[in-house]
């Protein structure tokens, strides 16, 4: 079983999530749940790069220059989805192979960002520059990719429905992207429930 299966997936009560300015930051609010869901999905999609990331080869190009590639395009269908988010729904596999390596770089950055934001000791997310807050929606954008993946036609990843946890990282994204655009997410004046 892979990292990201054993990753949770459902989330039992639909919360509000919460993203406000605070002078040049942006404030996230989720509760401690939320928080360790947000790092597994994290951590397990570093892993999973991680793996692909040892099929690489230094593959000798002209002039006595190598290139370092994957040694087969992949099939883990999360990476494909990944890639094909970032570069385009059209491209051929022989691109998506060409370019593998350094959006996953990219992504590992972006992960590592999000990661280092997730606070340890309370639900509160300050995003204190906007790398910071491009990385969260970089990070959500790929947890919803890899997701959809693998969820089946019935609805399902792993066992469990995907819907709940599809319809969560939406929320965050666009309350986010909200925020972004110089606002407070639609649900930043409600009360939060912190009951699981």
């Amino acid at each position: 079983m892979s990292a990201l299966e054993k990753s949770p997936l459902c989330l039992a009560n639909e919360a509000v999530i919460c993203w406000d300015r605070c002078d040049d930051e942006l404030i996230g609010i989720f509760d401690n749940y939320e928080i360790s869901v947000l790092r597994s999905h994290g951590e397990a999609l570093l892993a999973l790069l991680d793996h692909r990331e040892r099929s690489y080869e230094n593959m000798p190009l002209d002039d006595n220059r190598t290139a370092l590639l994957p040694n087969a395009t992949t099939d883990d269908t999360r990476l494909i989805a990944i890639l094909r988010d970032q570069l385009g729904q059209d491209e051929p596999d022989w691109l998506l192979t060409l370019h593998e390596v350094a959006s996953f770089d990219e992504l590992r950055v972006a992960l590592g960002t999000f990661l280092a934001t997730l606070p340890s000791d309370s639900g509160a997310v300050r995003l204190r520059s906007r790398v910071e807050a491009e990385a969260w929606a970089r990070s959500i954008q790929v947890f919803a990719a890899a997701l959809a993946a693998v969820t089946d036609e019935t609805g399902r990843a792993f066992e469990q429905d995907a819907g709940p946890t599809s319809a969560w990282l939406a929320r965050i994204s666009g309350g986010l992207s909200e925020a972004l655009d110089g606002g407070s997410s639609p649900d930043a004046t409600h009360v939060y429930d912190t009951e699981r």
